[in-house]
């Protein structure tokens, strides 16, 4: 039961994270049926293109043995020689197939899931040889799924190859009648038909089935939104503590701005909701903006420009203006030098009566 209201909690497609963790630890969806349909078609190309060859060389290298095998010297020098030369030229025989085959077992690995490498999948696990999960794998949900496939796979295969060889299923029962060499071409023709038509029907089956393995895979990488916020916690850090930072910052910004208050030349106000704190120097080439709020904190701007004898002037139009379009510390655009000046030559012209 416990199983079972997990799985159903978890609702939400798997994060990149998840998939990259699977990944690292060897969790891939992996057809076998894409390998056997890629083994199928090396097997078809090695027919059609190394088989008569490597038949000749073959029968070239085991000819003396059945020919003329009374002319095999048999001292121990020449029968070593003898031995080295025909598992040479086997091997040699043989290297094109095993190097087809093994080309085609990476092919079918990188179209599944492209180039990739990892030791875990080599580590020792106890579920590998524990009876209980091999009669789970066996009798369970996937294990009657796969026994499906199987069958299925059996009849498709089987059907196609009757109906491939059906047109010549007379000449091969005259096959142990017929010219040896005849028969041994009918014999690979017939080969390269059953083998071009299985791989065929396996090259169907192989895509079907990857579609089924990622899709399998997906869902049992699904996650619960209680594990959607663990993760992000992990990668983004805590919301909580993120906001709680957040406000410090804010906090300690509006201290540094509030210090700058009794250093401004004028406060713009509106005269209760805006307020903006302006500095300026003969030395400077335009004026700053060195604080501005809104509200409770166009309040504070206000008390301590009047603490500090920071000259206040009206002015609603001006004040929401500088407000809305000039950041903390930059200077006043060319837009609103005029108005500014106006304003700032009144201060200048109070403080010289003063």
């Amino acid at each position: 039961m416990a199983d079972e209201t997990e799985a159903d909690d978890k609702t939400e497609a798997p994060s990149q994270r998840r998939l990259e963790e699977a990944r690292n630890q060897g969790q891939l969806p992996s057809s076998r049926e894409v390998n056997n349909a890629f083994m199928l078609g090396a097997a078809t190309l090695f027919l059609l293109t190394l088989a008569p060859g490597m038949a000749e060389r073959l029968v070239e290298s085991l000819r003396q043995f059945i020919a003329t095998p009374h002319q095999i010297a048999v001292t121990s020098d020449d029968l070593g020689s003898l031995v080295t030369g025909m598992l040479a030229s086997t091997g040699l025989a043989l290297a094109g197939p095993l190097g087809l085959f093994l080309l085609a077992a990476v092919a079918s690995s990188l179209v599944q899931h492209g180039p990739f490498a990892s030791l875990k999948l080599l580590a020792p696990k106890l579920e590998r040889i524990s009876p209980a999960a091999g009669a789970k794998r066996l009798f369970g949900g996937r294990g009657l799924l796969e026994f499906g496939k199987g069958l299925l796979k059996l009849l498709l295969v089987g059907t196609a190859g009757a109906v491939a060889l059906w047109p010549a299923f007379g000449a091969m029962l005259a096959l142990d009648a017929a010219d040896p060499m005849a028969a041994a071409a009918l014999s690979l023709d017939l080969a390269v038909r059953l083998f071009a038509t299985a791989t065929a029907i396996m090259l169907l089956l192989a895509l079907l089935d990857l579609l089924l393995q990622r899709f399998q895979h997906h869902q049992q990488l699904r996650m619960s939104r209680r594990e959607l916020l663990e993760e992000f916690k992990q990668t983004e850090g805590d919301p909580h503590i993120k906001g709680r930072l957040k406000s410090l910052r804010l906090a300690r910004a509006r201290q540094r701005m509030m210090a700058e208050v009794p250093k401004a030349t004028v406060v713009i106000t509106n005269p209760t909701h805006y307020a903006v704190a302006l500095r300026y120097d003969g030395d400077m080439p335009a004026p700053q903006l060195v604080a501005k709020g809104v509200d409770g904190l166009a309040a504070r701007i206000r008390d301590l420009a009047q603490a500090h004898r920071v000259p206040l002037v009206e002015n609603p139009p001006l004040a929401r203006a500088l407000h809305a379009a000039v950041a903390l510390g930059a200077e006043i655009p060319p837009e609103h030098y005029r108005a500014v000046a106006e304003v700032i030559g009144y201060v200048m012209r109070l403080r010289r009566r003063r």
